[in-house]
């Protein structure tokens, strides 16, 4: 995870595109998955019980209030204490209480064997490269209980900062956007088939499907949807 020891409070949202406060509705084909059984054939229903949700890379919480309201037992970790601390200052003041965050990251995270009933990685997957990808998976299928389910969005090769990106080799590309992660490594997907076929290696039942949205730059996201 060397990529990410810059991610601090001063790059975590875009100030200097007028942000006063970080990101704070959540995702919304999470949401989409999380409250319909219409978007994925995999676990009819599963959402709809009292879940114990992790989220990787909670960030400024957004995705954690949702899972609030969905009264599920959320947690998440960030990479660092400024960005714990984000997410904590950022519930609080959207008057929600403060789930458990801790400092982890995709290949270590600090909870026991099957604890979770479900792991959501939203755009954090590819913060790794190579054969660390396997192993972030792996460890996310350590976490979860049986028939656990996990949730990963990553960017596609249409979104704008991976079409900039230069391809090394099989899962390692250079960033070129210009911002704190200029000439970090990151673990991209060179297609749909490639990306459901490194999950199939870790997970039993792999739902793969993909949007974009538009405005000023095109945005092209891969989100799946797999059992162990």
């Amino acid at each position: 995870m060397k990529n990410l020891i810059n991610y601090n409070l001063k790059n975590s949202f875009s100030r200097n595109m007028g942000a006063k406060f970080p990101p704070s509705f959540p995702n919304e084909m999470l949401v989409k998955i999380l409250s319909s059984n219409f978007y994925s054939n995999i676990k009819k229903n599963f959402f709809n019980k009292r879940l114990k949700i992790l989220e990787v890379g909670s960030s400024s919480g957004n995705n954690l209030r949702f899972f609030l309201e969905k009264k599920y037992t959320p947690y998440g970790i960030e990479i660092n204490k400024e960005m714990v601390d984000l997410g904590k200052k950022n519930l609080l003041r959207l008057g929600y209480k403060i789930p458990k965050i801790l400092i982890g990251n995709n290949c270590n995270i600090p909870f026991k064997n099957s604890f979770f009933d479900c792991l959501v990685s939203i755009n954090t997957i590819h913060y790794n490269y190579g054969d660390d990808i396997l192993l972030a998976l792996k460890e996310f299928k350590r976490v979860l209980k049986k028939n656990g389910v996990v949730i990963i969005e990553t960017s596609g090769p249409e979104h704008f900062n991976r079409a900039q990106s230069k391809k090394i080799k099989n899962l390692e590309w250079i960033w070129n956007s210009k911002d704190f992660r200029k000439g970090e490594k990151f673990g991209f997907f060179d297609d749909k088939i490639s990306f459901s076929n490194t999950l199939k290696k870790v997970f039993s039942k792999v739902d793969v499907f993909e949007r974009t949205e538009f405005s000023k730059v095109k945005l092209h996201f891969y989100f799946a949807v797999c059992t162990i």
